[in-house]
């Protein structure tokens, strides 16, 4: 995974970029569409705020005409998105912290918003652009290549699987979160049972159709969101406990902040698809799967992608992978280098979890 650092690199390691007409400086493309990227995210937290105020501070290497060119195209692509820029002093504007820091191969932007009480919660946006942009990569060289195994399927929605198998001799578990309870099932012959106990996720009827939910089998918790746009943050309810044993496991509404900042992939041919970045890297850069961007009535498929450190750089790895219908969740493993996929099969109609893992060769 990616780590920033805050230290300044020397300064021939930036990539200056050319001046226009009085000296201002003209921005690559790359850290254009990161400007625009950035804007975007920060925008969507703070369309409730209608003015801001911004504070930037450049604790990169960046020259002030470079920084000051940065800010002058964040606050044009805010105001494109009917956002008024208005002076710190202003009574009742939204604040927003523009940092522009960097590691040693990338330049790293987070715009923090802090919102006023009739703006919303607080929240942050990161982009990452490489200090040398164009410039080729090797991981171009490194190819993925995908496997899938199918893991539980059924006739009806489910939000996320939870895999334990033992070995020969040993019952093997599935932990289906449905969108109104946790299920366990048991298997010691390939025939799976349906055990007695379940866990009400505290609701008897289902929520709303964008409903979402996850398995974190590091830390032993269970999260569901239930479908509110204006609420993505904010998970409706959070179960903890040992995810193979139904009795101590404790679910309680939750409206807390969970929010953490993950890069956001939009490649190319691929805009608006769910994509997943797992923990293990591929030479130099991260593994990225991503879906296709179509409705849920045509078969999909996923695609691997090698993505540079700096997030600059997107190779794509390897084939792409057919599923039998679409992928309506993807998301990384809690460990290594595989990912949990639902598809909604459109030849059966019965929902599929699959495990996909992701093999890195030369």
């Amino acid at each position: 995974m990616r780590a920033f650092a805050q230290a300044p690199a020397p300064p021939e390691a930036s990539a200056a970029p050319a001046s226009g007409a009085g000296g201002e400086a003209v921005l690559p493309k790359e850290w254009s569409d990161a400007v625009g990227t950035l804007a975007e995210k920060i925008a969507i937290a703070a369309r409730g705020a209608g003015a801001v105020s911004i504070d930037m501070r450049n604790i990169s290497s960046l020259s002030s005409a470079e920084s000051s060119a940065i800010r002058a195209l964040f606050e044009s692509r805010l105001r494109a998105r009917h956002l008024a820029i208005v002076p710190s002093s202003q009574a009742g504007a939204a604040q927003l912290i523009l940092t522009l820091s960097e590691s040693r191969t990338a330049f790293v932007w987070a715009a923090e918003f802090s919102g006023s009480p009739a703006a919303g919660p607080n929240s942050v946006a990161i982009v990452s652009v490489d200090k040398s942009p164009g410039k080729p990569e090797q991981n171009a060289k490194q190819h993925i290549t995908l496997d899938k195994r199918l893991v539980w399927q059924q006739p009806s929605r489910f939000l996320d699987v939870a895999v334990f198998d033992n070995p020969a001799g040993s019952p093997s578990y599935r932990v289906v979160l449905d969108p109104t309870e946790i299920v366990f099932y048991e298997s010691s012959d390939a025939h799976w049972d349906k055990l007695p106990s379940t866990v009400a996720t505290l609701r008897s009827s289902p929520w709303l159709r964008t409903v979402t939910g996850r398995f974190d089998t590091t830390t032993n918790e269970v999260w569901v969101w239930d479908g509110n746009p204006n609420a993505q943050n904010f998970p409706a309810v959070h179960c903890s406990g040992p995810l193979d044993d139904p009795k101590q496991i404790q679910c309680t509404p939750w409206k807390h902040n969970v929010l953490s900042v993950v890069p956001w992939w939009d490649f190319p041919g691929h805009e608006g698809a769910t994509a997943a970045e797992l923990w293990q890297t591929c030479g130099q850069g991260s593994i990225v799967l991503s879906t296709g961007n179509g409705d849920w009535t045509q078969p999909d498929s996923i695609q691997p992608y090698i993505v540079s450190e700096s997030g600059a750089t997107v190779i794509p790895a390897g084939d792409p992978m057919p599923m039998d219908g679409p992928v309506i969740y993807l998301t990384r493993q809690d460990q290594g280098n595989t990912a949990r996929a639902i598809v909604r099969n459109l030849a059966t109609g019965n929902y599929e979890a699959y495990i996909v893992t992701a093999t890195c060769s030369q």
